[in-house]
């Protein structure tokens, strides 16, 4: 196996592919538990990994493919899925696959007797795919012929979470036969699910498999996680996952998030950079010309931030007066709360609770987060709702704390579910490694503390 991935316990280890060939001491601890060279060599792998997946989704997004990657442990369904995606009559996108195994090209050769272009990347003794190995494989696919890409990874539950190949959607299988623990087993893994499918539902009657305790730990890691039951016996269960990867493609060519509070614009899931930059701002405006070629679409409508002073705002000002078309501004929390409800395909009434800092109100003020209400909305004492939230700060080993210790509505406390458990979470250290706001925090926080009362924040020349 990898000793990147830290799951090599002992003897000296050097890797076969050639993109990395690099050799390690004997290592006689994970590598996880805090030995400072090791993790060093991980960290510097794992960079230049990211570097050359950053670039796989660049040529998927210019070819104007979506990349799905398909992880799960040996023997869960993965090419059988692909197989009966194959042959669903009502199929409305057409796929390739890149398939990953140790030896031999079994998986491919079964996709192509389906009529579906593949490409087997054997990896010898790694017990993943990386993004160079996937690299090499996009290479060989054609890209132009095709709507969605599917990355079938090794089959293993632990390594291929840590690697970025480059795929914008994340699929992992747990097969009924594996038994309901493994989400619980396995929480990185499940942590980086889009969607997760149990499979093989045909065989349930034969397994003591408890499904909504599957599905409930699938919840607990990743509130907001897409579930499927699926059999490729069973034609309607294959059918709904079309559904759920039509529309995940629909979205991404057409959905275009402009008004976000860290003023960090996203385009089909993927942050651009933090807007101020002349780079940022030249990036914003190379993706959007490639999605309206890419897409043969034109611009109707262009929707921006209500803040005038926002990047966002002004540029999307300059767009509306290029293709001479109406500008809307909208209301910064209001636009987040679409935006939820059109990933998530609601369109009935909602209430509607927005937490993401700071945003221009209809009044011209600065409005924090808040409760969007319809104006019958029956609310006691008024229109005033009292919200009180808790965060604990701290400077520890280099780097800002930040935990949310608890927030209350009118007085009662809100769920921690419903805050997406991120009850006394640090989340800096929970989403600090991704481009975005706790990155920027974390990276520009040079110490916290109390002085005579007072928190203090210095922040970094």
């Amino acid at each position: 196996m990898c000793e990147d991935c830290g799951c090599t316990l002992g003897g000296e280890i050097s890797h076969g592919h050639s993109h990395h060939d690099h050799r390690l001491a004997p290592v006689r601890a994970n590598p996880q538990l805090n030995e400072a060279k090791t993790v060093e060599v991980i960290q510097k792998i794992l960079h230049k990994n990211d570097h050359e997946a950053a670039h796989n989704r660049q040529h998927f997004e210019q070819a104007g493919v979506l990349a799905i990657n398909l992880m799960s442990s040996p023997g869960s369904g993965k090419t059988s899925l692909l197989e009966a995606l194959a042959e669903y009559a009502q199929r409305p996108f057409r796929f390739g696959v890149i398939e990953g195994d140790l030896e031999t090209a079994r998986d491919a050769e079964r996709i192509q007797a389906k009529g579906i272009p593949a490409y087997q990347i054997q990896t010898g003794s790694a017990c993943h795919l990386d993004a160079f190995m996937v690299h090499k494989g996009l290479h060989a696919m054609p890209l132009k012929e095709l709507d969605i890409c599917f990355i079938e990874n090794v089959g293993n539950l632990v390594c291929p979470a840590s690697y970025d190949v480059g795929s914008h959607l994340n699929v992992v299988l747990v097969s009924v036969p594996e038994g309901d623990d493994k989400i619980e087993k396995y929480p990185v893994m499940f942590h980086k699910a889009d969607l997760v499918i149990i499979s093989k539902t045909d065989l349930l009657p034969h397994f003591d498999f408890d499904m909504q305790a599957a599905k409930a730990m699938a919840r607990r890691l990743k509130p907001n996680v897409d579930i499927l039951e699926l059999s490729t016996k069973d034609a309607d269960s294959v059918g709904r996952l079309v559904d759920w990867i039509e529309f995940k493609r629909k979205m991404r060519a057409y959905f275009m998030c402009l008004s976000v509070p860290s003023q960090i614009v996203s385009i089909d899931e993927q942050a651009i950079a933090e807007l101020g930059t002349v780079a940022a701002m030249q990036r914003l405006q190379q993706v959007t010309d490639n999605l309206l070629r890419l897409q043969r679409c034109e611009i109707n409508e262009v929707m921006a931030d209500l803040h005038p002073r926002y990047d966002s705002h002004q540029w999307a000002v300059q767009l509306a007066d290029k293709h001479a078309v109406k500008l809307v501004t909208l209301q910064h929390h209001y636009a987040h709360v679409l935006a939820c409800m059109a990933e998530h395909r609601l369109d009935q009434e909602v209430l509607a609770f927005s937490w993401d800092g700071l945003g221009l109100g209809d009044d011209g003020t600065l409005w924090g987060s808040e409760v969007p209400l319809e104006e019958d909305f029956p609310v006691m004492g008024g229109k005033t709702l009292r919200i009180n939230a808790g965060v604990e700060l701290a400077f520890q080993n280099g780097k800002p704390i930040v935990k949310l210790k608890g927030v209350s509505l009118m007085g009662v406390p809100v769920p921690n579910a419903w805050l997406g458990n991120l009850k006394n979470v640090d989340l800096v250290q929970e989403f600090g490694a991704d481009p975005g706001f706790w990155k920027s925090f974390a990276d520009g926080v040079e110490n916290i503390s109390v002085v005579e009362g007072e928190l203090k924040v210095k922040l970094k020349e």
